[in-house]
C-alpha cells in the first residue's frame, strides 16, 4: 500500500501567500463582493504546482474545490488485511484457502457374514381408480323461429312476415313451456364423477334484450333436473356463463333445456334486423373430469404410477445396503381384473443388471393372468433409497397403462391388477450394512490451530463454505460407523462450539488384502462446521466413538479384515457472509505547523472498489504517542462492484465519496503521524448471501482536501 500528503504548513502558506497578492490586485482593480471568486483561482493554481504526482490510478485532478490539496492514497488488498500465513494458499482462480493437516489412526476387525433369506416375496393390487374423462362439447340454438310457436300468435306471424328486413321488434313474452334437446354423446352412456365441471353458456345473439329468462338443464336419461337459471337480464350478444360440480355426480350422454318463461321490450322506436336463425345459443362443456364408474370409450390414458417397496427381510436383524446377487430366481405373476387391456411396465428402479435398470412391458388382456419366471443373477440391487427406511428396501415401479378402447365398456374404480413378486433361492455374490456390532474408542486430544489470519477482520464472520475432510486408506473388510466429536476452543474469549458431525461411515476394499482411499466430508450440509469456525478456535479438542459389525450406525462388507489408517485435513475457502464486517488499513501522512487559516470542509475521496461489497468508510486520526483517537471522518456510501453470475467481481466500480470535517480536524492533525481508513459493511440481502475473498480484490482510495477559508 502506498500513502502521500503534502505538508500541511507548505499548503497554508502557499494559500496564504497567494491570498496577499490577490488583496493587493482587488484593491486596484475590482469590486471586495467579487473576492472569493478570485480566490478560488488563485488556490487552484497553487493546488496545481505544488501536488505530489504519484496519484497515478486514482487522482483529483477532476475536483475543482474552493481550496484543494491530495491527502493520502491507499491500495487496500485482501492480502494486506489478513497478511502471511504458511496455512493460506489460493485456488487456481484466486480465491483465499486456508488448509490444515491432523493425522490420526483406527483400527478394526469384522467377525461375521451375511446370510440371504430363503424367499423375497411382495404382493400388490393396483385398483383402476379414477380416469379421465373425454372432454366433451354439447351446442344446441334457441332460435327466434321456434320460440315463435309458444307466444303471442300475431305477434309470431308479424316476426315471420318481416324476417329479413328491418323493422321496430315487437314486444312479447313466453306463453308455455319449451324444451330442446342436444344431441346425444358418442363417447359415453354414462359416468359417475369423482372430479370435474360442467360449463354452460348462454348467448342471445338477437337484437333485443330478454327479461326474466328462467331455464332448466336436465339429464334426459335420468329424467332429473341438473340445475335450473333465473337470468334476470341477458341483453344483445350478451353471454351468460355458469359451471356445475360434477362431483359424485351420475349423468347420461345427453341433455336438454327447458325454457319456461321470457320477456322482452321489443326494440321500440329503434328498427333493427329481424332474423329468425337468431336466437339462443347453448353450449355445454365437460371440463377437467375425472370418473370412477360408468359404460364410455376408454381413451389411452395412464392408469397409474406407481412406486412401492419390496421389503428384503434378512437373517439376524441385519440392515442392508446393497447387494449383489450370485444366482436366483425370480417368479412374478399378474392378473387382471379389468374391463379392459392393459399395458404393465414394471422397473427395479434401484437396481441393475449388465449396468441397465431390470425392467419388463406385459400386454395384460382384459380378465386375463401372466407368468413368467426369470434368473436374477447378476442382480444388484440398492436398499438406500428410501428416506424414511434406507435399508432393507427397494423400489419397484409399476406403470399401468389403458390403450384407446373401439368400443365402450363398464368400468368401476374398484377394478384392479393383483401382482404377486417371490425371490427364489438366493445367493449372494456381495453385501454390505448394519452387519454385526463392535465399540470402538478414541484417545482424546488436542490440537493447536492458528487463525490468526482473521485478526485483522472484525465483527461478525461467517465463513459459509469450510469443510473437514478424513482422508483415510483402509485395509480392511468391514468399514466402521463412527460419531466424531469435535470441540473448537477460542482460549481467548472462552467459547466452545461442538462440530455437530453426524457418525460416519468409512468405506471398505471390495476384496480382502485390497486397500483403498477415501475422503469423508463434512460441510455445512451435514454438520455445524459455519459455526465451529465462526467462534475462531485456536484450539481443537478430538474425541469419540462407535461400532461396527452389526450395530445400527455400523456399515459392513463381508470380508475379511486389515489395517485402517487416515489423516483430517480443515479446509476453509475465504466465502463468507456476515451483517457486519470491519476491517482497517493504515497510512501514513505528515502534518507540519498549521495556522488557523482553514476553518472546515471535505475530504473528497475517489474510490476504485474491486471487492463485491458495499462499503461505509471512515478516517480516524489518532495520537502518535497515546493512540487516543483523536478525530474520525465518516464518508458517504462506497458502492459494490458488480458480479456475474457466480458472485465473482467483473470489474472494479470507480466511485466519488465525500466526508466533512471541521476545525478540530485541523487542530488535532499535527499530533498524528498516521491516519487509519476503516471499512465497514456487510454481504448481500442483509449478511445472507456469501461472498468469496480473492487475492486479486484491491480497494483503491484516494483522498483530498477541499476546505474553507476562515473569514
Amino acid at each position: 500500500m502506498t500513502a502521500v500528503f503534502i505538508p500541511f504548513y507548505q499548503f497554508v502558506l502557499s494559500l496564504f501567500l497567494g491570498a496577499s497578492v490577490f488583496f493587493l490586485y482587488l484593491d486596484t482593480m475590482f469590486l471586495r463582493n467579487h473576492i472569493k471568486l478570485w480566490l478560488l483561482t488563485i488556490v487552484v493554481s497553487v493546488f496545481s504546482l505544488s501536488c505530489h504526482k504519484d496519484f497515478d490510478k486514482i487522482s483529483t485532478s477532476l475536483w475543482q474545490p474552493e481550496l484543494a490539496a491530495p491527502f493520502a492514497q491507499s491500495i487496500i488488498s485482501i492480502q494486506n488485511i489478513i497478511g502471511n500465513d504458511s496455512n493460506l494458499t489460493t485456488t487456481p482462480d484466486s480465491l483465499l484457502v486456508y488448509i490444515y493437516i491432523k493425522d490420526s489412526a483406527f483400527n478394526l476387525t469384522a467377525d461375521s457374514l451375511l446370510k440371504p433369506p430363503d424367499e423375497i416375496k411382495f404382493e400388490k393390487q393396483f385398483s383402476l381408480g379414477a380416469i379421465k374423462a373425454s372432454s366433451e362439447q354439447f351446442d344446441e340454438a334457441f332460435t327466434l323461429d321456434f320460440m315463435l310457436d309458444f307466444i303471442n300468435q300475431d305477434i309470431a306471424d308479424s316476426l315471420r312476415k318481416y324476417d329479413g328486413t328491418m323493422q321496430v321488434f315487437p314486444p312479447f313474452e313466453m306463453l308455455q313451456p319449451a324444451t330442446k334437446y342436444f344431441s346425444p354423446s358418442e363417447n359415453y352412456e354414462y359416468l359417475t364423477f369423482m372430479d370435474g365441471i360442467l360449463l354452460i353458456s348462454i348467448t342471445n345473439s338477437m337484437p333485443v334484450a330478454f327479461e326474466q329468462l328462467q331455464l332448466k338443464l336436465k339429464d334426459v336419461v335420468s329424467d332429473q333436473i341438473i340445475k335450473e337459471f333465473n337470468i334476470p337480464l341477458l341483453l344483445p350478444d350478451q353471454v351468460f356463463i355458469d359451471s356445475i360440480s360434477l362431483h359424485n355426480l351420475t349423468i347420461g350422454n345427453e341433455f336438454a333445456i327447458e325454457i319456461t318463461y321470457f320477456l322482452t321490450k321489443g326494440s321500440s322506436p329503434e328498427t333493427v334486423e329481424i332474423n329468425l336463425e337468431q336466437g339462443f345459443e347453448f353450449s355445454l362443456k365437460l371440463k377437467d373430469a375425472e370418473v370412477i364408474a360408468g359404460k364410455a370409450k376408454i381413451a389411452e390414458q395412464v392408469m397409474t404410477t406407481d412406486t412401492s417397496m419390496i421389503e428384503y427381510n434378512p437373517k439376524d436383524q441385519e440392515k442392508l445396503f446393497h447387494v449383489n446377487f450370485r444366482d436366483g430366481k425370480l417368479d412374478y405373476s399378474l392378473a387382471s381384473e379389468l374391463a379392459m387391456d392393459a399395458v404393465i411396465e414394471m422397473k427395479f428402479l434401484s437396481a441393475l443388471i449388465d449396468g441397465e435398470i431390470p425392467e419388463k412391458e406385459v400386454d395384460l388382456k382384459s380378465g386375463g393372468v401372466f407368468n413368467e419366471v426369470t434368473s436374477v443373477a447378476d442382480l444388484s440391487i440398492d436398499f438406500t433409497t428410501n428416506p424414511d427406511q434406507p435399508y432393507n428396501q427397494f423400489p419397484v415401479e409399476f406403470t399401468i397403462i389403458l390403450p384407446p378402447t373401439e368400443g365402450m365398456v363398464v368400468f368401476d374404480s374398484s377394478d384392479y391388477v393383483n401382482t404377486t413378486f417371490q425371490f427364489l433361492d438366493i445367493k449372494l455374490a456381495y453385501a454390505d450394512g448394519f452387519l454385526g456390532k463392535k465399540e470402538i474408542n478414541v484417545n482424546r486430544d488436542t490440537v493447536k490451530l492458528d487463525h490468526s489470519f482473521l485478526d485483522n477482520i472484525k465483527g461478525e464472520l461467517i465463513l459459509t463454505e469450510p469443510v473437514f475432510d478424513i482422508h483415510y486408506t483402509n485395509e480392511i473388510g468391514m468399514p466402521i460407523r463412527f460419531l466424531p466429536i469435535y470441540i473448537g476452543v477460542n482460549t481467548k474469549t472462552g467459547e466452545e462450539q461442538n462440530l455437530n458431525a453426524d457418525s460416519i461411515f468409512i468405506a471398505a476394499p471390495a476384496n480382502p488384502g485390497e486397500s483403498i482411499h477415501g475422503n469423508i466430508k463434512y460441510d455445512n450440509t451435514n454438520s455445524s462446521v459455519v459455526d465451529f469456525i465462526a467462534i475462531r478456535p485456536d484450539q481443537i479438542i478430538y474425541d469419540g466413538g462407535g461400532f461396527t459389525n452389526g450395530g445400527e450406525e455400523v456399515f459392513n462388507f463381508v470380508y475379511d479384515t486389515a489395517r485402517f489408517f487416515g489423516n483430517a485435513v480443515s479446509t476453509i475457502p475465504l466465502m463468507l457472509r456476515s451483517s457486519f464486517i470491519s476491517f482497517t488499513d493504515t497510512v501514513q501522512i505528515s502534518a507540519g505547523e498549521t495556522n488557523s487559516f482553514l476553518k472546515e470542509g471535505e475530504l473528497l475521496a475517489n474510490v476504485l472498489n474491486g471487492f463485491p461489497l458495499d462499503m461505509l468508510m471512515k478516517l480516524q486520526i489518532r495520537d502518535s504517542v497515546t493512540g487516543e483517537i483523536l478525530e474520525t471522518v465518516e464518508f458517504t456510501e462506497i458502492l459494490s462492484a458488480p458480479v456475474d453470475a457466480n458472485g465473482r467481481v467483473v470489474q472494479a466500480l470507480g466511485s466519488e465519496i465525500t466526508g466533512f470535517f471541521d476545525e478540530n480536524f485541523i487542530q488535532n492533525l499535527p499530533r498524528a503521524n498516521k491516519a487509519f481508513i476503516i471499512l465497514e459493511s456487510k454481504t448481500f440481502d442483509n449478511g445472507t448471501v456469501p461472498v468469496g475473498l480473492y487475492s486479486d480484490y484491491t480497494l483503491e482510495v484516494a483522498i483530498g482536501y477541499r476546505a474553507v477559508i476562515k473569514p
